[in-house]
């Protein structure tokens, strides 16, 4: 595909003029990946293989290109399993799962192009959290867990063990706040587990995998996400040495610590950690679907809902947006409302105003909103707490949230990571500032027609 730099239609690669508006094209064309996909900036690298984002100049959609590293291109073996790891992908549909879009051939090597998932990784989340001396809240660190579990047990159930389940691999979208599972470069599917090779991370490896003589299953991503989540919930590894073959020698041999053990709080999710992480796997829980029913039981006390889920029973015409503003500030948020009301003006829009998370969340729950303005300083609750439990209503999972105040600035934004926000604006600000923000965000989104937007 050639795209025409001066009405933007798409052509055949060999084209000389363009279809739409007759511009000819200049000799020198621009090189774009198998036709269609132009390079933006490189993601990330690593032994197997180097990952770019770019765009689909045909579908105008930003996409990751992976592509086998060059020195593998020789490799029958390497060649094989990134190939298992694009017909794994392709094979899976899941909200917690990357998805791919097509597999090709480039001069430079073999590549895939999938989903973009921008956001932040839980290794990233962890960091931060360690960084700054504090611990995830319990609610958003099992949401994450049973959202990623979720998606292996999609992956589990098209035949598919993962084999790599870790921080790294596990990325919280921003803009959406939901977990999503990538880079199945180890995956094996049900005709290739008699592969004896000592692959994984070894912080996260099952004792099956390292001792690579045992049949590999869904029980040994069980492991692995019980590993990922003691990381997660207490920034420390289940075991932690930086020497591989000590760390190797105590997965194999030496018993799990307990959560409670770092975490004094956590004593409720401790039976459900010690038995995904025993040495044998016929003592684990035998999938993730199981796994996620212990921790939903055992992790009640965080998860039940902090407000009771509201159903209005009055019909409702379909509304464009409905926009919540979380607000303590009386005078603050009757601009927040006034500047969303002129942003959607000439939409079926409707706005409303919290003054407290627990009013905020009781509002969710009737009338799920598709865009938040959040203040970061709220009585009791605050905004982290409130963001986390509205991602958890059903209906306002993958609200839009910008957040909004005086007291969160640079050294605060951090812990929002974990919660997938779409951007910071710092109090005190003009009213046709938020105007900008909010009505370039609906646009984005769709809420907004561009054709009546204001200048």
């Amino acid at each position: 595909m050639r795209e025409c730099p001066e009405c933007g239609a798409v052509n055949r690669a060999r084209a000389s003029r363009c279809l739409v508006c007759d511009d000819a094209f200049a000799e020198a064309a621009e090189d774009l990946i198998d036709g269609r996909y132009r390079t933006l900036r490189e993601l990330g690298r690593g032994a197997n293989g180097v990952v770019y984002e770019a765009l689909d100049v045909a579908l105008k959609r930003r996409v990751a290109l992976k592509f086998l590293a060059p020195q593998l291109g020789d490799k029958p073996k390497a060649v094989r399993r990134f190939q298992h790891e694009a017909a794994a992908l392709a094979s899976i549909r899941s909200d917690h799962v990357a998805q791919i879009y097509a597999f090709g051939l480039d001069a430079r090597s073999q590549f895939f192009a999938m989903e973009l998932v921008a956001g932040q990784s839980c290794k990233r989340i962890i960091k931060q959290q360690t960084e700054n001396r504090e611990w995830i809240s319990v609610h958003r660190a099992l949401v994450i867990l049973i959202e990623v579990a979720r998606g292996l047990s999609a992956v589990h159930a098209a035949g598919i063990v993962h084999r790599d389940v870790k921080p790294d691999n596990a990325v919280v979208e921003q803009g959406t706040g939901r977990t999503v599972l990538v880079d199945f470069g180890l995956a094996v599917s049900d005709e290739d587990r008699g592969d004896n090779q000592v692959v994984g991370s070894p912080a996260y490896m099952a004792p099956e995998q390292i001792r690579a003589t045992s049949r590999i299953s869904a029980r040994t991503d069980v492991y692995g996400l019980a590993c990922a989540g003691f990381h997660l919930l207490t920034n420390r590894l289940v075991f932690d040495t930086d020497i591989v073959k000590q760390m190797l020698a105590r997965q194999l041999d030496e018993p799990a610590p307990r959560l409670s053990s770092v975490r004094p709080e956590l004593a409720p999710l401790d039976d459900v950690f010690l038995r995904a992480l025993e040495k044998d796997p016929e003592d684990r829980y035998s999938n993730c679907a199981e796994l996620t029913s212990a921790l939903e039981l055992a992790g009640a006390p965080w998860l039940k809902p902090s407000m009771p889920t509201v159903q209005s029973g009055e019909f409702e015409e379909p509304v464009a947006a409905r926009i919540l503003v979380v607000d303590d500030d009386d005078e603050f948020a009757k601009l927040s409302v006034r500047a969303s009301q002129i942003a959607f003006f000439g939409t079926s829009s409707k706005v409303a105003r919290a003054a407290t998370g627990e009013e905020a969340l009781l509002n969710a729950a009737r009338k799920p909103p598709q865009l938040v303005l959040l203040d970061y300083d709220l009585p009791g609750m605050d905004g982290v707490e409130l963001l986390s439990r509205l991602r958890a209503l059903p209906g306002a999972k993958k609200a839009r949230v910008i957040v909004i105040s005086a007291t969160a600035g640079d050294a605060e934004r951090w812990r929002f990571d974990s919660l997938g926000v779409d951007g910071f604006l710092k109090k005190p600000i003009t009213m046709k500032e938020l105007i900008d923000v909010i009505a370039a965000l609906g646009r984005a989104r769709g809420w907004i027609a561009v054709e009546e937007a204001d200048d």
